[in-house]
């Protein structure tokens, strides 16, 4: 894999995971009935809690959400934990070349993710090989996962007569 599909890979990644976040966080804040998102703002400025600005992760989210698509009986609109997982690895993880080509695009190149230390040692969580086939399964189920995000918010909160916001 050349380092430019590498890295269009990993960017329409990142891109649809932080698309997917903005699309849980609106979906929550509409639920939630709140209105008024008042952007821009100002760095340094206080802002009201919301489902937009609270400081939940990606996993609290991906909970929240889920939770209320269970509530509503409509399992088909979960969303998977492997997104969490995801973009965890892409957050924390190392990505290191195996060097058999010497300082090359060549190489095979593999992301180690570790557990806290304890005792003096970490465990190895992860030991995944970056390769096209990988990036391009991740790619796809996170993008997956924005899908099914758009689609409940297209059928819980922009159909008239639903809770939330409205077109």
């Amino acid at each position: 894999m050349t380092p430019d599909r590498y890295s269009e890979l990993v960017g329409k990644t990142v891109m649809n995971l932080q698309w997917l976040e903005a699309l849980i966080r609106m979906f929550l804040y509409g639920r939630r009935g709140q209105e008024g998102i008042l952007f821009p703002y100002t760095e340094g400025a206080r802002v009201p809690e919301t489902a937009i600005t609270n400081y939940d992760s990606l996993d609290a989210l991906v909970k929240k959400y889920n939770a209320i698509i269970k509530d509503l009986s409509a399992d088909h609109l979960v969303i998977t934990n492997e997104v969490v997982r995801i973009r965890d690895r892409l957050a924390h993880g190392r990505v290191l070349a195996d060097g058999s080509h010497g300082i090359s695009p060549d190489n095979l190149w593999t992301l180690y993710k570790f557990s806290p230390a304890s005792n003096g040692f970490v465990g190895v969580t992860d030991a995944i090989c970056l390769d096209e086939a990988m990036l391009t399964t991740w790619l796809k189920t996170v993008s997956d996962a924005r899908a099914i995000v758009m689609t409940a918010f297209d059928r819980f909160l922009l159909k008239p007569g639903n809770a939330g916001l409205h077109s």
